[in-house]
C-alpha cells in the first residue's frame, strides 16, 4: 500500500516520490486494524490488498483476525506467480489478477 507523508499536495498530479511513505509494517498495521473494524461496524463486507507477496501477506496474517479476503497482483503466462497463487490458495485469500 502507498501512502502520503503529511503536507503531501491534495493533487495526485503534484505529488512526487519524495511525498510517498515508504512500505512499514507497524505503519500498516496499525492502517488494516482500522479496516478490521470497517467490517466488524458493518461498514464494509470484507477488505483485500494489492499487489502484496508472499512476504507481505505473511505479515498480515500473522496480526490479522480477519484475513485479506482477495489479493489483486498481475499475473499472465509470462508472469504466473506459482508461489504466491499457491499461499493464496493455503490462507483462503482469492487471487485477482
Amino acid at each position: 500500500p502507498w501512502s502520503f507523508l503529511n503536507g503531501a499536495p491534495t493533487s495526485l498530479c503534484d505529488v512526487t516520490p519524495d511525498w510517498i511513505r515508504p512500505w512499514d509494517p507497524v505503519y500498516f498495521r496499525n492502517v488494516w486494524k482500522g479496516m478490521e473494524e470497517l467490517v466488524d461496524l458493518g461498514l464494509a463486507r470484507s477488505v483485500g490488498v494489492s499487489n502484496f507477496s508472499v512476504k507481505k501477506l505473511r505479515q498480515v496474517v500473522e496480526f490479522a483476525h480477519i484475513v485479506p479476503a482477495v489479493n489483486q497482483v498481475e499475473s499472465h503466462l509470462y508472469m504466473q506467480q506459482s508461489d504466491l497463487l499457491e499461499y493464496c490458495k493455503d490462507q483462503g485469500i482469492v487471487l485477482s489478477a
